[in-house]
């Protein structure tokens, strides 16, 4: 009897066991499937809040007090602007003792110049809508005056031979970039937020450059080159803020842009009679990719309640936009000298202020 009764009361707890772990198993699927849908939005569980936390990552964007926020940038930028292949020209020695020639580079100095942004964060998943407007300038001239034992060859005229000693350039940019970006900043730790965004750009170069060699005191040859060109395209890229307390943080962030680039450019030289030689223009369209990187520090603050929020950042930024030196690939495709890397490039320091409200 002992033994029946050992045996029925075993299997009662192995069928109530087994109806447990079905039931259970049943909740969490039917948990997980009101949770999370994978590659879909999430939705809160009605039974337990809790189980969105590890699917969800918090929002980190800066709240104050309202259902839509605001915020206003403006930067100053003090930056370097570089094109490459605006050399003037080179020059090899001609008497002992043989020294090594010299590359006659084009100066490049630091130019001031600011950022301004608008932005909107919305309740609706924390997105942030931002709109940036970049304006670059830069006018850098260059002179050279050449040793008297050297033979010099000059790239900005197609005079042949043109025995100058001396040499003057000037290199007008300007550069207009609009961005629009729509992203969302979370936290991935503690001390650790991203905000990558995807969105937009857009820009317009102009530039001019102009060469004049001198040949003697009373005569002289010289070129000019325009260039005038507008891109659109696509932007995607991410913002990360590594929080150390206190409002301070290290941010580091990266960025890619694609577009489509329409150029129009004109090429003139004279000779030493100051008669025309060459009278060239072409139109031409490439697709252009751009990088963006920078790294710095920045110190931000709540204050009035959480009515406003403050933030001062200071950033060593680098940009590099290919290929944007038409003028000298169109002047190598009629007179065949080769340039080289023909990319145009920015580095130097941005100051920020914000105010979100």
């Amino acid at each position: 009897m002992k033994q029946q009764r050992f045996g029925i009361l075993l299997i009662e707890k192995l069928l109530f066991l087994t109806f447990a772990f079905s039931g259970f198993s049943a909740y969490a699927q039917t948990a997980e499937k009101e949770t999370l849908e994978q590659g879909e939005p999430l939705q809160p569980s009605s039974r337990e809040v809790g189980t969105m936390l590890s699917g969800y990552n918090s929002p980190a964007r800066i709240d104050v007090h309202g259902p839509l926020d605001f915020s206003l940038t403006g930067s100053f930028l003090y930056w370097q602007s570089k094109l490459e292949g605006l050399d003037l020209g080179n020059y090899s020695y001609t008497t002992p003792p043989q020294a090594d020639g010299h590359v006659l580079e084009g100066n490049f100095d630091f130019n001031p110049g600011f950022k301004v942004a608008f932005a909107l964060h919305s309740t609706f998943d924390n997105w942030s809508l931002y709109g940036e407007f970049t304006w670059v300038r830069a006018n850098n001239k260059t002179h050279y005056t050449l040793p008297s034992n050297v033979n010099p060859i000059a790239i900005w005229n197609s005079s042949s031979p043109l025995a100058f000693h001396h040499v003057h350039s000037r290199w007008i940019h300007q550069n207009n970039i609009v961005d629009i970006d729509l992203g969302r900043a979370y936290y991935v730790g503690k001390n650790l937020t991203f905000f990558p965004f995807i969105g937009t750009r857009g820009y317009w170069i102009d530039q001019k450059f102009g060469v004049k060699y001198f040949v003697s005191s009373t005569s002289s040859a010289a070129s000019f080159s325009s260039q005038d060109s507008w891109a659109a395209g696509a932007r995607l890229g991410v913002q990360t803020f590594w929080l150390l307390g206190k409002g301070l943080r290290v941010e580091g962030n990266a960025a890619g842009s694609l577009v489509y680039q329409k150029f129009h450019t004109k090429f003139r030289d004279w000779d030493i009679a100051t008669q025309i030689l060459d009278r060239l223009k072409r139109s031409s369209s490439q697709i252009t990719p751009n990088l963006e990187g920078a790294l710095g520090m920045g110190w931000g603050s709540y204050f009035s309640r959480k009515e406003w929020h403050l933030d001062l950042l200071a950033l060593c930024e680098f940009h590099c936009f290919w290929k944007q030196n038409s003028m000298r690939s169109l002047l190598d495709q009629f007179i065949t000298r080769a340039a080289g890397p023909i990319d145009l490039t920015y580095q130097g320091l941005t100051l920020t202020i914000r105010l979100d409200f």
